[in-house]
């Protein structure tokens, strides 16, 4: 296939993905099947672009590279603006779905508190119940970071410390004359009372059990 008759179909697979981005930016909420006839037509362009590449390659022209990192371009955009009009239906749907609740809930407890001259008093209380625990909902949320900053910047000044102690140790031990010697002399002596400690526990382990 000629790469005038590949340009050809994509430009009828973008021309018909606009149509359906058109359609759906319309809708109150995301629709699936449209979702799914443009991915389709998405990933057709895809493949197109890939032969067009192939044929560009073979016959290398300034020109045709052109032409292919355009619909490259073109196809990029397709896909952006299908992901923000999904994303924007799915939080548009759920605003609707949450200020249904809201507005069922004071309905309801409009309904419990009377009518009459209470009506208004009592979905003012209500709201401002409602603000009242997304405030401390809020306060809450800051105060669990701020403790959590606090945390991580004690450990990593607790840690900053600790290397500086260790390094500083290091230093004024390489710095005494003889301090590796006696470090030395320390650790031999350690393990010779090990080994005696442990001949002695072993000695009176035997005694016990010949004796037994």
């Amino acid at each position: 296939m000629s790469f005038s008759v590949v340009r050809s179909e994509l430009r009828q697979n973008e021309t018909r993905t606009d149509e359906l981005l058109a359609q759906l930016a319309t809708r109150q909420s995301v629709d699936d099947a449209l979702c799914r006839e443009v991915d389709e037509i998405l990933n057709a362009s895809s493949a197109q672009i890939s032969q067009l590449e192939r044929l560009a390659a073979s016959e290398p022209q300034t020109s045709r590279e052109h032409v292919v990192q355009r619909h490259k371009e073109i196809m990029e955009e397709h896909q952006l603006q299908l992901r923000s009009l999904v994303a924007k239906l799915t939080q548009d749907q759920q605003r609707r779905q949450l200020l249904s609740s809201v507005k069922a809930e004071a309905e309801a407890y409009r309904s419990g508190s009377g009518s009459g001259g209470h009506t208004e008093a009592a979905e003012a209380e209500y709201m401002l119940h409602e603000r009242g625990r997304i405030d401390n909902s809020l306060n809450m949320t800051d105060r669990i970071l701020a403790q959590a900053y606090e945390t991580r910047d004690e450990f990593d000044r607790q840690t900053s410390v600790l290397a500086n102690v260790q390094r500083r140790v290091f230093q004024s031990a390489s710095q005494v004359p003889g301090i590796n010697v006696l470090i030395s002399k320390i650790n031999t002596r350690r393990k010779r009372d090990s080994l005696i400690l442990s001949a002695i526990v072993t000695a009176c382990f035997l005694m016990l059990w010949f004796f037994a």
